[in-house]
């Protein structure tokens, strides 16, 4: 298949010639993905009693496709479907086409929140969005880097019309943690703490310890796979953290008097 528009099809035949074909009614029924036409596939042509005109009477199975994420709501579902599972509060939000602004808009009401996030993604614009007189500046994502320009230069607290405040923050490269012991990281997700206390060793990193509830809950599926696996990479992280500044501590303890 060369192209389509309009429900006009071109087709090149085995032969080298190219024919203006029309979608069979029953291929346009059936919606499934592998009977959508698309430029590269290879179909059956038809023609009629008359050998007037061509039709596509069956689309051949694909030996591959290049595709796209799919759009929608349905992709972010998937994406923070665990964090929904967990507990957390989440919104999907798009302020070109307004949806979840007022869900969000009440969430904030009454109290002090913080949006945080790459430069580029939107924070400002979903500010404006929810709250038209702040008129905040705002910059699109830079085709050349394809990465955010830095609109918000540093952090200020909005008070809210109808109560509470809002930090806009500026945009992040990276995000780190600091302050934070590897032993208390396991608290800092919620959907493991119910299971913490149950496990059998008090200071149990949830890795290789026999009786580890939280690994039992990750197996049983109670707890997402790809949130331990957060866990465990972060705990590594804080520990190699810990391991390079160990040194430093220790020099900077005061030495007992003899």
């Amino acid at each position: 298949m060369l192209k389509g528009t309009g429900g006009v099809w071109h087709v090149r035949a085995d032969s080298g010639e190219t024919h203006e074909a029309s979608l069979r009614g029953r291929l346009k029924q059936e919606r499934g993905e592998s009977r959508k036409l698309a430029v590269g596939d290879r179909v059956v042509l038809e023609i009629d009693e008359r050998g007037v005109h061509w039709s596509i009477a069956d689309i051949l199975p694909r030996h591959s496709k290049l595709a796209r994420r799919e759009p929608g709501a349905g992709q972010g579902e998937r994406a923070f479907g665990d964090y929904v599972a967990a507990g957390y509060p989440v919104h999907l939000t798009s302020v070109k086409q307004r949806i979840g602004l007022d869900e969000l808009h009440d969430e904030l009401a009454g109290k002090t929140s913080v949006l945080t996030g790459p430069s580029g993604v939107g924070k400002s614009s979903l500010m404006n969005a929810m709250y038209p007189g702040l008129d905040l500046r705002v910059g699109e994502v830079s085709e050349s880097v394809n990465k955010g320009r830095h609109t918000t230069v540093g952090a200020l607290l909005h008070p809210l019309p109808d109560a509470g405040y809002v930090v806009d923050t500026a945009g992040l490269r990276e995000v780190g943690m600091w302050g934070l012991a590897s032993e208390h990281l396991d608290e800092c997700f919620r959907e493991f703490r119910t299971h913490i206390p149950e496990c059998k060793f008090g200071n149990c990193t949830h890795r290789v310890e026999p009786g580890c509830a939280v690994r039992r809950a990750v197996e049983q599926g109670s707890i997402s796979a790809e949130r331990y696996d957060s866990y465990i990479r972060l705990r590594e992280e804080i520990e190699d953290t810990e391991r390079k500044w160990a040194p430093y501590s220790a020099a900077s303890k005061p030495k007992k008097r003899r």
